[in-house]
């Protein structure tokens, strides 16, 4: 869904969230650009920023999105 205005925004004070790939010893800052974000750039932002490639050469994405429109409800896994 997008919307008219910008949804990420200094303003909101969201522009910034941090992930730990060590059980929260370190984290790792994911910083968006002000703007009008729908949910399928939001999921593939946070997916190339935190990717990483599994002993097999395939590449793993450790945070996922997913979106139930109806409810407006999202999943973070």
């Amino acid at each position: 869904m997008a919307f008219s205005w910008s949804n990420i925004n200094s303003g909101y004070n969201n522009q910034k969230i941090a992930f730990s790939k060590d059980a929260g010893r370190t984290f790792t800052d994911i910083d968006f650009t002000q703007g009008v974000w729908d949910y399928e750039d939001l999921n593939t932002y946070i997916e190339e920023k935190t990717k990483t490639v599994d002993g097999e050469g395939k590449e793993v994405f450790p945070i996922n999105l997913t979106f139930d429109q109806p409810t407006f409800r999202v999943i973070v896994t």
